[in-house]
């Protein structure tokens, strides 16, 4: 903890119009916030990765230039018995949000967070609106690909048969 403190005393000596600059939180000594810098190194990312791979390999010490966040599987609840009378929250790290984004939500990222009132919000709309730009859910040839990349272990395929079946 010493040793970040001292790192940490440097940070406020940096200011616009100064000549100090700042590395990553790694280098400095602070605690990262999720803000990537691009610095320009000798030896190019291919080579770093393999010597990466090889020391895994090798079962020697290495480091990631870039971590991954890992997250924990989650087993999901009981299916609703009537859902016509239940109320609804839909949490999802892929940004559903109304019809054009009026938020400028930032895709891919689940680092804002918003609520909606129910106000007679209708999936049907929305889900034609992504139709248009990404294709219809009966587009899909169920080769599971995308079910190889979800994060969240969702199985893919089945969820777009039954949505094909409701608006095509």
């Amino acid at each position: 903890m010493k040793q970040l403190g001292f790192g940490m005393l440097r940070l406020p000596l940096i200011s616009p119009g100064n000549d100090a600059s700042v590395d990553w939180a790694d280098a400095e000594g602070y605690f990262g916030h999720g803000v990537r810098k691009e610095v320009f190194v000798e030896r190019t990312a291919a080579d770093r990765a393999v010597d990466m791979l090889l020391a895994k390999i090798a079962g020697q010490p290495y480091e990631t230039e870039y971590v991954i966040e890992m997250h924990d599987a989650v087993t999901p609840a009981k299916a609703v018995e009537d859902i016509a009378h239940s109320r609804v929250a839909v949490v999802t790290t892929g940004g559903l949000v109304p019809v054009g984004n009026p938020d400028h939500m930032p895709s891919g990222t689940a680092s804002i967070w918003k609520t909606y009132p129910d106000d007679g919000w209708k999936l049907e709309p929305q889900y034609h609106g992504l139709a248009h730009t990404y294709g219809k859910a009966s587009d899909c040839i169920r080769c599971r690909q995308c079910e190889k990349h979800c994060p969240q272990q969702i199985r893919i395929t089945e969820h777009l048969s039954e949505i094909a079946g409701m608006w095509g």
